[in-house]
């Protein structure tokens, strides 16, 4: 399947973070973290900005022949509308600009937002509980377990110093030299026979696969990803890891700041996003979303 420029751009800055534009420059994915907000009541998610770069210090080697030939084709086009009139419009991407004799760059904020495509502000402790919590536990759970484990600190040095009494005691009757005994065979009545019975278990395993209702095209030419969890303990990830494997799909996994994103990849470019989302939302998780 043939994809467009445009398409071909996108793909690259997923992938990548930076393409270079022949004999014009390079598109940088640059990555911010979260910040607070100043009464420090909203914590907002990571975003990223499209820079622009007109140095050209950047190869264009990454790119096959075929297309390396219509990237060239396109930066001529750009940079003679720039002459021309100004400026130049890179698609639903953004717009390139001269002012004061230097090309600037303009990207579409809609584009932008959709490398984080699903992250929310955070204002409440029941948002923050929908988002690192698993959906069974409750922060109040959070908080009973860490009060156990603060009790058993508080009392392992003592459990500890008796566990070493102890055996300061046994340490002497130990080194009490043994008397050696002489073997005697048993005698007839004192010998057990021991009878083991065969036990039969049978075990049947069955898997359920719903990666068949959705088909998946033989060459994979652009990977996309649906997420379908984000957690900060890794034993959740490897449930959702688990359960997206045992449905037969191609695992995908991204550290960021503090949590884990698990979610599988797909093939978009033969495949319809909204279709799949649908259907893992109905069979995986009803928070799924489209990362890219």
């Amino acid at each position: 399947m043939e994809i467009t420029i445009q398409q071909y751009l996108q793909y690259k800055l997923h992938k990548d973070r930076i393409v270079a534009l022949p004999e014009l420059g390079s598109l940088r994915l640059v990555r911010f973290p979260s910040t607070f907000s100043s009464d420090r009541t909203t914590l907002f998610p990571p975003y990223y900005k499209l820079e622009f770069d007109g140095s050209g210090t950047i190869s264009a080697e990454s790119h096959d022949s075929n297309m390396l030939l219509k990237l060239t084709e396109l930066s001529k086009v750009i940079l003679n509308s720039i002459l021309s009139s100004g400026k130049a419009t890179l698609g639903q991407i953004g717009y390139f600009e001269q002012q004061a004799g230097t090309v600037f760059f303009h990207a579409n904020p809609e584009f932008e937002s959709s490398f984080t495509a699903g992250l929310e502000p955070i204002h409440e402790i029941s948002e923050i509980s929908r988002v690192f919590f698993k959906p069974d536990e409750s922060p109040s759970d959070i908080l009973e377990v860490k009060k156990k484990a603060s009790w058993l600190y508080r009392w392992l040095p003592l459990m500890v110093v008796i566990v070493l009494g102890f055996l300061l005691l046994l340490w002497p009757a130990a080194q009490k030299p043994q008397t050696s005994k002489v073997l005697q065979p048993p005698k007839k009545d004192e010998v057990i026979v021991d009878s083991v019975e065969p036990i039969e278990t049978a075990v049947s395993d069955t898997a359920v696969t719903i990666a068949e209702e959705i088909p998946v095209g033989p060459n994979v030419t652009m990977p996309c990803v649906i997420i379908t969890g984000s957690f900060k303990k890794a034993k959740y990830v490897l449930l959702m890891t688990e359960r997206l494997q045992k449905l037969g799909y191609d695992v995908y996994t991204e550290e960021t700041d503090s949590t884990t994103r698990v979610g599988l990849k797909y093939d978009c470019g033969s495949m319809d996003p909204d279709s799949l989302l649908s259907l893992i939302r109905t069979k995986v998780e009803k928070k799924s979303w489209i990362l890219k």
